[in-house]
């Protein structure tokens, strides 16, 4: 079955739209996981060009013929759809300008769900400033626009800040004009993560009957994993022999090597056995990646089999390996590296659950009652 390509140019750049009849979830996923390759309804999947790149496709798709055809010199290889027709009822938003927004993420290679939500965003701010210019706004005309979208959609602070986000992308990216949003950023609250305890986490892993669910689980917290990177691992990504796994769909795109334990690697070789998946670490029913929402549900169902923290996500996995190894004495920089975090600003909020400089204090009211009630034993 051919795969034809087509050679095209956005602002200069070459990309390569990518035509097929393949239906494999496993090649579309692997299609997908590619750096900067977005899926357009009318154009396929938009991929940036690499010299490499056609090596790439040939082992996505083995056997199939790959067709290169003529080079379209064009603005946007969108071009031919941009007269879109809006639902009766709808007022009318400049789809050019979403196309244009879309296409500057892609060429800076932002992640499949950062250029849906900013589409999302940059749709609704469209649809507020119908009928006027949106490239001579000023700064009072943003600040309603925010103000109207945190008083009638209940959005939070961090929902506004991915809104100026958005159009501190189009105005900088697509108008080339610097604009200074800082003035309208909310503060977002700084929350303590919610953590468990070793005893909780060891409680909760052995409430789980299916090795699957305790693979993924364990691997979560073992190697302090998001839960959209431990769907993303591949096979090839696994590398025993050093006790490493390569993590590539991390956040911003960088990738990183994280440890784990030869226990968590022994659990994984038991899973593999048993469940033998073709592309992905764990796939789902049909040899599909993983679905997170089921990684979810099953942390949920974990949670409440072992009475542990109700307040818990499987974000507390990685949060409760970064407190444990901070208390184990690891230094902050050290766990800023094992947690993939580009600054250690995001590392430092665990400070704040655990300082190895801090006294023990032992509080009175503890001893107070404890020689009240002799029969029980309180730990500060």
């Amino acid at each position: 079955m051919p795969i034809f390509t087509l050679f095209t140019l956005i602002d200069g750049r070459p990309f390569l739209q990518v035509s097929t009849q393949e239906n494999s979830t496993d090649s579309l996923h692997q299609l997908q996981s590619l750096p900067g390759a977005y899926f357009q309804q009318e154009a396929g999947w938009l991929l940036p060009y690499q010299p490499q790149l056609y090596e790439t496709l040939a082992s996505i798709f083995p056997g199939d013929e790959i067709v290169l055809l003529p080079q379209k010199m064009a603005e946007s290889p969108l071009d031919e759809h941009r007269e879109v027709t809006n639902a009766p009822g709808e007022n009318s938003i400049d789809e050019t300008a979403m196309l244009q927004l879309t296409e500057q993420l892609m060429i800076r290679e932002y992640s499949h769900r950062t250029i849906k939500s900013y589409r999302s965003h940059f749709r609704a701010f469209l649809s507020h400033m119908v009928g006027r210019s949106i490239e001579s706004l000023a700064k009072e005309d943003f600040r309603q626009y925010l103000s109207h979208q945190a008083r009638n959609m209940n959005w939070s602070e961090s929902t506004i800040n991915q809104a100026i986000n958005t159009l501190k992308c189009y105005y900088e990216f697509v108008l080339g004009q610097e604009r200074n949003f800082s003035s309208l950023r909310p503060q977002v609250p700084q929350y303590l993560p919610e953590i468990l305890s070793e005893e909780e986490v060891e409680r909760f892993l052995h409430s789980i009957d299916n090795i699957k669910h305790k693979a993924v689980l364990s691997l979560i917290y073992a190697a302090g994993l998001r839960l959209s990177e431990s769907v993303n691992i591949r096979l090839a990504d696994l590398y025993p022999e050093q006790g490493l796994i390569r993590i590539k769909a991390s956040k911003g795109r960088q990738e990183r090597y994280v440890s784990a334990p030869l226990a968590t690697f022994a659990l994984l070789q038991q899973y593999l056995n048993q469940f033998k998946p073709k592309h992905w670490l764990f796939e789902g029913l049909y040899d599909e990646r993983y679905s997170p929402r089921t990684v979810q549900s099953v942390f949920r169902q974990a949670i409440l089999l072992s009475q542990s923290n109700p307040y818990s996500t499987v974000q507390t996995l990685r949060h409760s390996y970064a407190f444990h190894l901070l208390k184990q004495g690891l230094g902050l920089a050290q766990v800023q590296i094992l947690l993939g975090h580009a600054t250690i600003k995001s590392t430092e909020r665990y400070r704040y659950l655990y300082k190895e400089s801090d006294p023990v204090v032992k509080m009175p009211f503890n001893s107070f009652l404890a020689d009240s009630e002799p029969g029980i034993r309180y730990v500060a």
